[in-house]
């Protein structure tokens, strides 16, 4: 009789521990929908101007809840076989010769923790349309991930997303208000539009027609000759 209750008791135990895991479990990344995908799409198109290339792997980064990276140059010393700094020489303006160790630029992949949940269609707005309006308009991407996640100071837009405080206090921090970035952004997708438009209604224009040459005109018929007369 105990062993059975033993058996019930492990077997509780091993029920509640599954739905405890996962009760706390991570929600996976969202599926997107082909409509979701769409807008998700059109953001991206919409921030193209500001973010480039990366537009929608930014885009889809900041909906999903995964990483972000982005790639960097850094400067290195070059090794030998041996692992020792290799030297080269060079020549001071007073015709000296100074040794130094031999550098080059490397590409480095840095690569920022997503600290933020996958984030709704709006957020995603908000959160661009803040950093496009403090940015200057020459901002490189890494500037750009930077505004969003500064690992250094810890104040970056989604930094203060993620500690609680509300749109409208992040942005009031930038001395912005939401709904003049919002209008901004909605006029820039409006005048998007009115292009795309007359870009379609500007049709290409018909070729002239070629022209039929002449006809040449008929010779003229040579005259009968004059019937003979009996006489």
């Amino acid at each position: 009789m105990k062993t059975k209750r033993f058996a019930y008791l492990m077997t509780g135990l091993a029920g509640l521990a599954v739905f405890t895991s996962a009760l706390y479990a991570e929600d996976p990344a969202p599926t997107l929908s082909v409509g979701e995908q769409k807008v998700l799409d059109d953001i991206a198109a919409q921030f193209s101007g500001f973010l480039g290339d990366n537009a929608a792997t930014l885009v889809d980064a900041l909906r999903t809840g995964d990483s972000i990276s982005y790639v960097i140059e850094v400067e290195q010393t070059v090794l030998d076989a041996d692992g020792n700094p290799v030297l080269i020489e060079i020549t001071n303006p007073d015709g000296t010769v100074t040794q130094v160790e031999q550098t080059e630029l490397v590409e480095q992949t840095v690569i920022v923790e997503n600290t933020s949940a996958p984030m709704g269609i709006g957020n995603i707005k908000l959160a661009l349309g803040l950093a496009e309006a403090s940015l200057p308009e020459d901002a490189s991407y890494q500037d750009i991930v930077t505004a969003l996640y500064d690992s250094e100071t810890g104040n970056g837009i989604l930094d203060m997303r993620a500690n609680g405080m509300g749109w409208g206090d992040i942005y009031h921090s930038y001395d912005l208000k939401v709904g003049d970035v919002m209008r901004n952004e909605k006029a820039k997708v409006v005048t998007a539009e009115r292009v795309q438009k007359v870009e379609k209604a500007e049709k290409p224009e018909k070729p002239e027609r070629i022209e039929k040459p002449e006809k040449p005109e008929r010779p003229d018929k040579p005259e009968k000759p004059e019937k003979a007369h009996g006489h």
